[in-house]
């Protein structure tokens, strides 16, 4: 099992943290997936479970167990505001030019499982 976690402050250093977990287990074929989802979760983090405070840290953190293929990831926030956060169901004509709200809902299209557990968007998606 391969595992790590990033301390982010801000969005800064969020691509390199991408950048490493993608070259650390090899999966370059799921790079733009993981630069997607991480990028969008990480975000969401910053802008709503932070408050857009580049003071307060977001960890990243994710096991990758090779012998199912399956990458859990979870992204933390360092207050507990993602309770109020809502996915949609679907993308409207009407969105197609809001400049936010379409984040989650990629997640979840793109990953295998995905859910919020307090302060922590949990994100699950096989590599194989």
């Amino acid at each position: 099992m391969k595992e790590d976690v990033f301390t982010l402050y801000g969005l800064d250093k969020c691509d390199h943290a991408i950048e490493k977990i993608v070259e650390d287990l090899e999966c370059y074929k799921y790079h733009f997936d993981l630069k997607l989802i991480l990028t969008e979760a990480i975000t969401n983090v910053f802008k709503y479970g932070n408050n857009k405070n580049e003071d307060k840290p977001i960890y990243l953190s994710y096991k990758y167990k090779k012998n199912t293929k399956y990458i859990k990831m979870e992204i933390k926030s360092q207050d507990n505001n993602l309770e109020d956060v809502t996915i949609i169901d679907e993308i409207t004509d009407d969105m197609l030019d809001d400049t936010s709200g379409r984040g989650l809902f990629l997640i979840k299209c793109m990953s295998d499982t995905f859910y919020f557990k307090e302060d922590v968007i949990v994100i699950e998606k096989c590599l194989n």
